[in-house]
């Protein structure tokens, strides 16, 4: 009969096992990974014992420990993710970096960073779309080549100004009562992915009638604002028989982007 005392070398808090054997041969299971342990066999006969055989070994197999935490801070075209360094405990061997990757589930399904491995615990990805969310996924690798489960986090970049919306349409309009006016109509932009909030029209005389000159510096004027679900208005209360210059760009909460603009003329009062 062999008895075996089986304890951990290099853990805070010696954990010791013990078990018999009617056997010279056996193995010990359920040990931790990558840790040293010391074994003393001692042979017992009818319950006297000898003096131990004390030998080390070591437990070098086994996946590290999957990455609890990640944060991360925004632009309108950057995401720059910081992780948790994963203690000596978790790693279960020597670290030899960590992989991640970076995936747009909204653009057509596309790897916008494919697998990538960095030895540093923080990572800049540029040259990202605005108001758009992304899929990060990292892990940890060890110099034994193991990995770790992947942590996935999801992640917005901020809102940029929008993209120029496109004039579709600049027509005249007349109300019943008299009143000249223009109706224009647009479509939204198409790029950048912030879609407008709300829509700004401006306009000023670019010529007035045959009786007028053209003013040297036309006064932009403000004609109003629609939300940005609305893709039509009517600028009124303009000149009979006048050429207008109007304008119209969308806005988000971090300003406006570009204007697109037509002229069109108003029509004659009857």
């Amino acid at each position: 009969m062999y008895e075996l005392n089986i304890y951990a070398r290099n853990r805070d808090v010696l954990t010791t096992e013990k078990a018999s054997y009617a056997i010279g041969v056996t193995g010990v299971t359920y040990l931790e990974y990558y840790a040293t342990y010391n074994i003393s066999i001692i042979p017992v006969i009818r319950r006297a014992e000898s003096l131990p055989m004390n030998v080390s070994g070591d437990t070098r197999d086994g996946d590290p420990s999957a990455i609890e935490s990640v944060s991360y801070t925004s632009t309108a075209s950057s995401l720059r993710f910081v992780w948790e360094e994963p203690s000596c405990e978790s790693l279960h061997g020597a670290l030899y970096g960590y992989e991640y990757d970076l995936y747009d589930p909204t653009g057509g399904d596309r790897y916008v960073r494919y697998p990538t491995t960095i030895r540093r615990n923080y990572g800049l990805i540029p040259g990202l779309d605005a108001c758009t969310e992304y899929r990060f996924r990292i892990r940890v690798v060890t110099t034994q080549l193991r990995r770790s489960a992947w942590h996935m986090e999801m992640a917005m970049t901020n809102i940029s100004a929008p993209g120029m919306p496109v004039i579709t349409e600049l027509t005249t309009y007349q109300e019943d009562s008299g009143t000249t006016g223009l109706t224009v109509s647009w479509q939204p932009p198409s790029s950048p992915p912030c879609q407008p909030t709300h829509y700004e029209i401006k306009y000023y005389v670019r010529q007035g009638d045959m009786c007028e000159d053209a003013p040297s510096d036309p006064r932009m004027n403000v004609a109003g604002t629609v939300n940005g679900s609305t893709f039509t208005f009517n600028v009124l209360e303009l000149r009979p028989n006048s050429e207008y210059m109007v304008f119209v760009r969308g806005g988000t909460s971090s300003g406006y982007g570009d204007s697109d603009s037509r002229a069109a003329t108003t029509g004659y009062l009857c």
